[in-house]
């Protein structure tokens, strides 16, 4: 190579050159609120890029949703059931079943091959199936071994099969194995003082040699069609995020107990000292690596807010001794300070990669999925030549938008400094009108005034175009909110009778103040505790002397408490189907109000807010399994079939046009209305295919990626706190797992029938 094509020699642009977005939902976005994109062209647009799903896209979704979460299910069911122990079952019957499945697995994955879809999926029930084979041993031949002895021999024997596999969820099996090996290992040391920090830097070494040795695998096999597969950066991400969150844990715990020698007991490793020198090479090495080799603002933005958490670690404990007004006051506007400072260098450094992105930019066919699966990537030009041909596009190209915005989980991180920051002007202003200004009685109007005040400085410095104002305004604005509310509550509460207003009354606050606060993550925050507020005090307002028995721990059981409950029901019916029903017609709609920026900024927190609040309703039905939280029964099944609903509703509007597709429309509509049934029974089913629809309705990957967790969750907690034996919970997750897998068939053979009428008219 020639010194004058030498990339290293190559001028980036500075930070502040107007650098044209890549191709991407969000820029579309951009060009419709700024007008140089009409919402006819945006639909073309967004079905072109694959981004709103056609017939053949959500066929291939669910078909992928239905297969992948049907063999966890089937798997989780195979070790409940080995884990339930049968006397009465012989110990070779349990060899020849466990055994069996990962034999048929293992041809399936053979004949299917690796590289599709099934054989994935078949070599990740082969591979989960290991362990309850080694949990059968163990049980049969008692040997005397620990539980991290079967993790140890897990882990070992997943690695050859990851390596065969090549794809990045079983890798995630093999670190998830590995760190049970590591933490079953660490518990069965002797115990001694301090054993809470046992093994620490060890097993924190472990996981960063494992990111290493991931990122150098990627970067050797950098450009390999065979090894694409290793460009997965969700695996990293997680990795990194584990290990720094740990270690920032880990020194933080340190940092209040200013025990810094290492006269703890240790494994082999000195505590202190080997996890302060392996947060300082994380950090220097993750800067050098995802700035300069592999550029990647998640990683950096991890380590950045990780040591601002720790300076202000260092300044609560150095300013523990004085709490007093000016002392809260202080650190309040310190970690407002860090956190803009933080967002402010972490733009600049997006500003940076995006300039650098546009001069060595090379042509990228495809992007990982979770399985090794690749989506195609399209070019501007190919998407206005697309625009031209369906003639929604005449004359020359768009503007494409320069304007860089924050990533999501920037704008999650800055969020959260502004809650911690708020919490201390929250208590700045309490201290002062309790301590310094003496008022003990009537706060009330304090708290209005202050609260106005903060209300008012949120407003002006929202106006300007700053990270560090935008970051105070957004503390100032909580912290306002807060106080208005509770002037409000205070004096509400003072009224006889009155008490079950202030719910409502906190919804009315938020409301109002809502519309006049234009900042993205306040208007999020500020949806979901209106919501919640809202519905929740509209239930207390009706049903306070339920509460109030409740709370005195009696049930008066009796004819009108019975019919109180009912009509509770139908209550609850109503407002999670208007949640959802509302929630899906906006976002069905948006290209409707996507043109307007105003009332685009009104609305995307509403119904972003809607989702929140049903999540939050399906951690309330968690809850209410137990007798004790009996006022909460409600939620349980009422959240489900709201959900199911909206749903149903989801299925209707998505499949109008597929009239000529009859078969999968009706195929379709069925999954929906089952799951209308099944959300009497599982809540969260409902409420995560709703929010599995929506977002890939409008390809939100955010949205995906938050409702598969919560999803994962959800059926963890529900199955652990589901009292019934191993057996039952076994049978049921195995014929969920039967279920979803007879619907991805079903899936599959319509996909296949379509293709073999599509392919004999082409022959014809």
């Amino acid at each position: 190579m020639s010194e004058n094509n030498n990339p290293a020699e190559i001028s980036v642009p500075s930070s502040s050159a107007k650098i044209p977005r890549a191709l991407s939902h969000e820029a579309l976005r951009i060009m419709v609120m700024e007008g140089t994109l009409s919402p006819e062209a945006y639909e073309a647009a967004v079905r072109f890029l694959g981004i709103r799903p056609g017939p053949s896209q959500w066929n291939g979704f669910w078909l992928r949703i239905f297969s992948s979460w049907g063999t966890l299910f089937f798997a989780s069911g195979v070790i409940c059931f080995f884990a339930y122990n049968w006397a009465q079952m012989h110990h070779f019957l349990k060899f020849a079943l466990i055994a069996s499945l990962i034999l048929a697995s293992g041809l399936v994955a053979l004949w299917r091959g690796l590289d599709s879809l099934p054989g994935k999926l078949a070599l990740l029930l082969a591979s989960l199936c290991v362990g309850p084979l080694l949990a059968i041993y163990g049980q049969m031949y008692q040997s005397g071994a620990d539980a991290w002895e079967l993790f140890r021999a897990w882990t070992l024997v997943l690695l050859p099969l990851a390596f065969a596999g090549r794809q990045a969820a079983l890798w995630l099996l093999v670190w998830l194995a590995g760190n049970a090996w590591g933490g079953f290992y660490l518990f069965s040391l002797p115990m001694s003082d301090n054993v809470f920090f046992r093994g620490v830097p060890e097993l924190l070494l472990a996981q960063s040699l494992c990111l290493a040795g991931w990122e150098a695998a990627a970067h050797h096999w950098k450009g390999n069609m065979e090894h694409r597969w290793l460009t997965a950066t969700w695996l990293p991400r997680l990795i990194g995020f584990v290990t720094l969150a740990s270690l920032t844990a880990h020194l933080a715990f340190r940092i209040f107990e200013g025990h810094w020698p290492d006269y703890d007991s240790h494994l082999f490793l000195p505590t202190g000292v080997s996890c302060t020198a392996l947060y300082t090479c994380l950090l220097l090495g993750g800067w050098l690596w995802y700035r300069k080799k592999r550029p990647d603002l998640f990683m950096l933005s991890c380590g950045l807010f990780s040591l601002a958490a720790l300076l202000i670690c260092g300044l609560i404990k150095g300013l523990v001794s004085t709490w007093d007004a000016g002392g809260l006051l202080l650190l309040g506007l310190a970690i407002a300070g860090l956190t803009a400072g933080c967002g402010l260098l972490l733009s600049r450094l997006h500003q940076a990669m995006e300039a650098e992105k546009a001069v060595h930019s090379e042509p990228l066919s495809s992007a990982p999925g979770f399985f090794a699966t690749f989506r195609t990537r399209f070019s501007w030009d190919a998407l206005w030549n697309y625009l031209r041909e369906v003639h929604v596009l005449v004359g020359d190209s768009p503007h494409i938008p320069s304007k860089s915005t924050t990533p999501w989980y920037i704008t999650v991180q800055l969020a959260i400094g502004g809650w911690v920051s708020a919490i201390f002007f929250i208590c700045f202003l309490g201290t002062f009108l309790y301590m310094t200004l003496g008022i003990h009685f009537e706060l009330e109007g304090p708290l209005f005034i202050g609260g106005m005040i903060f209300l008012a400085a949120a407003r002006l410095l929202m106006q300007r175009a700053s990270i560090f104002t935008e970051q105070f305004a957004l503390a100032l604005a909580i912290a306002g909110t807060v106080a208005v509310a509770a002037a409000f509550v205070v004096g509400t509460l003072s009224l006889r009778s009155a008490e079950r207003l202030a719910p409502l009354v906190v919804a009315l606050v938020i409301a109002a103040v809502y519309p006049f606060m234009r900042h993205g993550a306040y208007r999020y925050i500020a949806a979901v505790c209106g919501l919640l507020c809202f519905f929740g005090g509209l239930d207390f307002l009706i049903w306070h002397d339920m509460y109030v028995y409740a709370w005195r721990g009696a049930w008066p059981y009796s004819q009108e408490l019975s019919q109180a409950m009912h009509v509770r029901q139908v209550l609850y019916v109503v407002w999670h189907s208007f949640l959802c029903v509302a929630m899906a017609y906006g976002w069905l709609t948006e290209q409707q109000w996507r043109t307007n920026a105003r009332l685009s900024g009104l609305l995307a927190p509403v119904l972003h807010g809607m989702y929140c609040a049903l999540l939050v309703s399906v951690v309330v039905s968690l809850g209410s399994m137990g007798s004790e939280f009996w006022m909460f029964e409600p939620v349980r099944s009422m959240v489900g079939i709201g959900a199911g609903i909206g749903l149903v509703y989801c299925a209707h509007m998505m499949t109008r046009t597929l009239a000529g597709a009859s078969p999968m429309r009706l195929l379709f509509l069925g999954f929906a209305i089952l799951a209308l049934a099944g959300g009497w029974f599982l809540p969260g089913l409902s409420v995560g295919l709703l929010g599995l629809a929506l977002g890939r309705y409008r390809g939100d990957t955010v949205t995906l990626g938050v409702t598969v967790a919560a999803l994962i969750a959800y059926f963890f907690c529900y199955y652990y706190n589901l009292e019934t034996s191993l057996l039952y919970k076994s049978v049921s997750l195995m014929g969920s797992g039967a279920v979803l897998c007879a619907a991805a068939f079903c899936l599959y053979m319509l996909t296949k029938q379509e293709r073999a009428a599509v392919a004999g008219g082409d022959h014809a």
